[in-house]
C-alpha cells in the first residue's frame, strides 16, 4: 500500500513525498530432509513488514535548467530460496536452509541535475545508498557431496569422493554502495543526433571475519560508457543508430567472488567493448519494424557475474507495437 503526493512549495521548488507499507509472507510446509538424520526440516512459516518513506525535492534554476534531490527508504525480505534452498548453489558450494533470516534495509540519497535546451541535453547525478542487514552466505565448515550427504573424514581421507563446501546465509553485512550516472544527446544537425552515457559504482560490506577489513560488494559493476549516433528521416519514419558500449575490467572481488569461478574468470572479468547498429521503419502509428545487429565485430565476452559468455554477431528482428 502506498501513497504519493506533489507540493508547489513555490514557482521554483517542487515537493514530492511519499509513503509506503509492505508485506511479505514466506511459508513453506515442506522443506527438502536434513541428510543427517532423515527428518524433515521444521517447516517455516515467516512474516516481514515494513514502513518506508521518500522525500525528494525539485527546483527550478532557470528555465530548462532544474536541481534535484532526495532520501529514499527501501527494504527487501528473504525469499524462499533464501530460507529454504537445499542444493549445489555456487561454485563448489551446497547451501543448506537459512531460518531466521531478516530483510535487508537500504537508505538511498541522491543529488542531481538536469539540463535542457534547444538542440542539448544533459544529466548528472551522485548517490549513495546505507545497506543494513545484507544477506549473505558463509560457510559452516561441514563438506557435503553433490547430493547433499555430509561427508564424513574418513571418506575424506579414503579420496575419490566429490566435496561441495556448506554454505548457509545470515543478515551479517552492513556497507555502502556510491556513484555517479551522467549522460547527454545533442542534436548536431537536422536529422542526426549524438548521444551517450557513463555510470561508475563503487561499494563495500563487513567482512564474515570480525578482524578482517571491509571488502568490495559482489557482483560490483564495472565503469560503464555508451556512445552513440542517431538519425532521423526527413519525414520521421525510418531510423538507424549505431553504439558502441565499453565496459571496463572489473578485479574488485568479494572473497565469494573469488571463489565463485564458474562465473568469475580469476582474477575479474576481462573488459570489452561491443558495437552494434540497429534500423526501424514505421509501419503505421505507434508501430515499428526494427532489425538490429549485435556485436558486429563477433567480441567474444562476458557481462560481470553473470556465469556466461554473450552471443556474437547476433541478428535481431521485431516490431515494436505500442497501443
Amino acid at each position: 500500500i502506498y501513497a504519493q503526493d506533489v507540493f508547489s512549495l513555490s514557482d521554483r521548488l517542487e515537493l514530492t513525498a511519499g509513503g509506503r507499507l509492505n508485506y511479505a509472507g514466506a511459508d513453506a510446509a515442506v522443506v527438502d530432509p536434513d541428510p543427517d538424520d532423515g527428518d524433515a526440516i521444521d517447516p517455516i512459516s515467516e512474516d516481514f513488514s515494513a514502513a518506508v518513506g521518500s522525500l525528494r525535492a525539485t527546483y527550478r534554476l532557470e528555465d530548462g535548467w532544474n536541481l534535484y534531490g532526495g532520501v529514499s527508504e527501501g527494504f527487501r525480505a528473504p525469499n524462499l530460496s533464501d530460507l529454504t534452498r537445499f542444493d549445489a548453489s555456487r561454485s563448489n558450494e551446497f547451501e543448506i536452509p537459512s531460518t531466521g533470516l531478516e530483510p535487508e534495509e537500504y537508505t538511498s540519497l541522491e543529488l542531481g541535475t538536469r539540463f535542457f535546451r534547444d538542440d542539448f541535453e544533459a544529466y548528472a547525478s551522485v548517490h549513495y545508498n546505507f545497506i543494513d542487514g545484507l544477506i549473505v552466505r558463509y560457510p559452516t565448515g561441514i563438506v557435503r557431496s553433490p547430493t547433499g550427504d555430509v561427508i564424513t573424514e574418513e571418506e575424506l581421507d579414503a579420496g575419490n569422493v566429490t566435496t561441495f563446501n556448506e554454505v548457509t546465509k545470515e543478515n551479517s553485512s552492513d556497507g555502502f554502495v556510491r556513484g555517479f550516472e551522467l549522460g547527454g544527446s545533442w542534436l548536431v544537425a537536422k536529422r542526426l543526433s549524438l548521444f551517450g552515457a557513463l555510470a561508475w559504482l563503487d561499494g563495500e560490506t563487513d567482512s564474515l571475519t570480525p578482524d578482517s577489513p571491509p571488502e568490495p560488494l559482489s557482483r560490483l559493476m564495472p565503469l560503464t560508457g555508451l556512445l552513440g549516433i542517431r538519425w532521423i528521416s526527413e519525414d520521421e519514419s525510418w531510423w538507424v543508430e549505431g553504439t558502441l558500449t565499453m565496459v571496463k575490467g572489473q578485479d574488485k572481488l568479494s572473497k565469494r567472488d573469488e571463489g565463485d569461478r564458474q562465473r568469475i574468470p580469476p582474477g575479474g572479468t576481462p573488459g570489452f567493448s561491443v558495437i552494434s547498429i540497429r534500423g526501424g521503419k514505421e509501419l503505421f502509428e505507434d508501430c515499428d519494424l526494427f532489425l538490429g545487429l549485435q556485436n558486429i565485430s563477433d567480441k567474444d565476452y562476458r557481462t560481470h557475474g553473470s556465469g556466461q559468455n554473450e552471443p556474437g554477431l547476433n541478428a535481431i528482428m521485431g516490431i515494436d507495437w505500442k497501443f
